[in-house]
């Protein structure tokens, strides 16, 4: 008797899962922590496991997901990248015979690798900025490569969105690098990108899962991440405490002196697999 592919999940968008290749088998899954740590090991649970995987991560930031994927999958080797010389420096102290860390530009960074599997995670979840890093991943699978994407907090909070009006109508406003928000990515666009690539089996889906934030300054952290424009480079220490301080009190009024202990955060989780 043939194996049958897994069901779709209710919701999912363009879901063309393959029939399970010889010798791959899928993850077991495992508990979950946090809403981030739950989306991350939903979406590693969609790839097809073999031995001997040689796995890339764009974007790997300061390395802990690196980490954890490369440890999950039991991958033969694994590579994370990222821009950002001090996000390396840090990733650099958990590296091993088969894990390493790089700075490098996705886009740009030059190798004759191939790979079984690419990770991608952009610190801008846009159409505009991912289009770019899918194509380039796509030149760097193998013939039966997969392809994973994680986009926590693709679409507007309404909480992100009223403190961007106070922002913007605020004396710090001058401190944004941007005056407005960028375009989020809908599960259609990443679906058809993933489509035109050549990726005829995938899994495009947004899932809502809560976040512990317990306090207001946990929540502003969480909301200055979830696209309001990051704050421009060499801003004087004193004024950046000052904004803080005010957000603070901002969110305080928009809330109330309590928050509630845990929130919705949507994830547009992605994978796909050649051909």
């Amino acid at each position: 008797m043939g194996i049958k592919p897994p069901k779709a999940r209710k919701g999912t968008a363009q879901v063309q899962l393959p029939l399970r290749p010889k010798g791959l088998k899928r993850r077991k899954k495992a508990e979950h922590t946090s809403a981030e740590m739950d989306a991350f090991r939903r979406l590693v649970d969609r790839v097809w496991w073999a031995k001997g995987l040689h796995v890339l991560v764009f974007g790997c930031e300061e390395g802990e997901e690196t980490v954890r994927l490369h440890d999950r999958l039991r991958a033969d080797f694994t590579i994370g990248i990222d821009p950002e010389p001090h996000s390396i420096q840090v990733a650099s102290t958990r590296q091993s015979q088969t894990l390493r860390f790089q700075v490098a530009d996705p886009l740009t960074w030059n190798t004759h690798e191939r790979f079984d599997l690419i990770f991608i995670r952009p610190a801008i979840p846009t159409s505009e900025h991912l289009a770019p890093l899918l194509k380039r991943a796509r030149s760097l699978l193998k013939a039966e490569g997969q392809l994973i994407v994680h986009l926590p907090h693709p679409f507007d909070h309404e909480v992100t969105i009223r403190l961007w009006e106070w922002c913007l109508n605020s004396e710090h406003a001058a401190l944004f690098s941007q005056q407005h928000f960028a375009s989020a990515i809908k599960v259609l666009d990443l679906s058809q990108h993933l489509h035109e690539l050549g990726f005829q089996s995938q899994q495009v889906d947004v899932q809502v899962l809560p976040q512990h934030i317990p306090d207001h300054e946990t929540l502003l952290k969480w909301v200055m991440e979830n696209r309001i424009p990051p704050l421009k480079d060499g801003i004087e220490p004193m004024r950046i405490a000052d904004f803080h301080s005010d957000a603070i009190q901002a969110l305080t009024q928009i809330l109330g002196e309590a928050t509630h202990p845990y929130w919705p955060t949507t994830h547009l989780l992605a994978w796909a697999r050649l051909p």
